[in-house]
């Protein structure tokens, strides 16, 4: 969920690109409802920085925990990392869920915590 178009397959090792051309990279692992892994190219600090997403699913209960992490991002991107993060893809992703009352029907609660210091 992302707030530009996304074009993605359901397959590892193959491509995807996100906003455009702003963001492109490619499925490194995926493993159905627990881990998805993947290598992205996104612009910052005047060139493109190649950056890996992890994102881990782990069941608590009747909720789902999601765990994003950012390897090998460089400090002084973090804050845009972060900005980006929350911009164009958690808070969508928080007022689709919202809008459909998938949270309430389903009891979520949704809290984000930031991986990235901006120290």
């Amino acid at each position: 969920m992302t707030v530009a178009p996304a074009t993605i397959t359901n397959q590892a090792g193959k491509s995807f690109k996100a906003h455009g051309d702003y963001i492109s990279g490619r499925n490194l692992l995926l493993d159905p409802v627990r881990l998805i892994v993947q290598t992205s190219a996104v612009p910052l600090g005047g060139f493109s920085r190649r950056l890996h997403l992890y994102k881990k699913f782990e069941q608590n209960g009747i909720d789902t925990i999601l765990i994003m992490v950012y390897a090998f991002c460089p400090q002084e991107d973090a804050a845009n990392i972060n900005k980006g993060l929350t911009d164009f893809y958690l808070d969508p992703w928080k007022k689709h869920l919202n809008n459909e009352n998938v949270l309430r029907k389903n009891n979520v609660n949704l809290n984000v915590i930031s991986s990235l210091s901006e120290d």
